[in-house]
């Protein structure tokens, strides 16, 4: 079996996925580890880096179906013993990350996810890398940098294909802690996400993130939690968000109300997806942090 298996999933973002595809091929030993890339129905130039990284394996998607399923359909053609998850505009910081994340498997055999920490600017990675440091187990990981091992993935359902994207991550989560195994955050294994949050936000980003993860809250809470939970979860989540967003803007009031009825139609297909979690993973995911220092 290889070491690892790198996947990353990109839908019209050329330039950043060239420079993550770029880092990785300086920096990993491809012998032992496998690169699998999916375009998620990329209608930019993006299937012009085939060619140019013609060594990797490429999953491209004529239509795109979201990032969530697009991962499922990838993470099921893996083969090294950690699946490393990195978003197209994300790389690892240290050329080791794969050496420490085996060193972080072995020494902790409960552990199924490692968290990565994320940074937005490299100038300041060192002073904050020295600064704090530290491990712990937390309640999820971050999408934009994590590894999992392989035989951990596949025993749960894996990325699901009933939400396109914001939100996936916690359902993994939550069916890796139901597993019986433990999240574990470590300063040493670090991604540098190059986000650009202006230019997300011009082209509607917060719109679509707001009402995106209004829907996969709503879908999380439904396929998740017992029943006599429903009224009390989605209650709150619908609160929190109509007061918080929806009554001060036009677009978000709409999205509000449209995020409601996606909602309302799920509840028809529910049987299909619906995987009730322990109380006692319920109240872990409640206790525990948040994969942040």
């Amino acid at each position: 079996m290889l070491e690892a298996s790198i996947c990353i999933v990109s839908k019209n973002r050329q330039s950043e996925l060239n420079k993550t595809l770029q880092w990785i091929n300086l920096n990993v030993d491809l012998n032992h580890t496998e690169v699998l890339i999916c375009l998620d129905g990329c209608s930019d130039d993006s299937y012009l880096l085939v060619e140019k990284f013609s060594y990797f394996q490429w999953l491209i998607l004529q239509e795109s179906i979201g990032a969530s399923p697009a991962r499922n359909k990838l993470y099921k053609r893996t083969k090294g013993a950690i699946i490393f998850g990195f978003d197209d505009d994300a790389n690892p910081v240290e050329k080791g990350f794969i050496c420490t994340a085996q060193n972080l498997f072995k020494s902790n055999p409960k552990v199924g996810i490692l968290a990565f920490r994320e940074i937005r600017d490299l100038t300041v990675y060192n002073e904050v890398q020295n600064k704090v440091r530290g491990e712990f187990l937390c309640s999820e990981f971050i999408g934009c940098g994590f590894a999992i091992k392989r035989e951990v993935y596949f025993k749960t359902n894996g990325f699901p294909t009933w939400m396109k994207i914001y939100g996936e991550e916690s359902c993994v989560s939550a069916e890796v802690l139901d597993c019986g195994f433990d999240i574990l955050f470590s300063s040493d294994l670090v991604v540098l996400h190059r986000v650009n949050l202006l230019i997300r936000k011009k082209q509607g980003h917060n719109q679509y993130r707001f009402k995106n993860q209004l829907i996969n809250s709503s879908k999380f809470y439904l396929v998740y939690y017992p029943f006599r939970f429903w009224l009390y979860k989605l209650g709150r989540l619908y609160q929190h968000n109509f007061i918080k967003y929806a009554v001060l803007n036009g677009t978000f009031f709409f999205n509000f109300f449209q995020a409601g009825i996606a909602t309302a139609l799920f509840v028809f297909e529910l049987p299909k997806y619906r995987k009730v979690l322990k109380l006692e993973t319920l109240q872990k995911m409640r206790d525990l942090p948040a994969p942040r220092i």
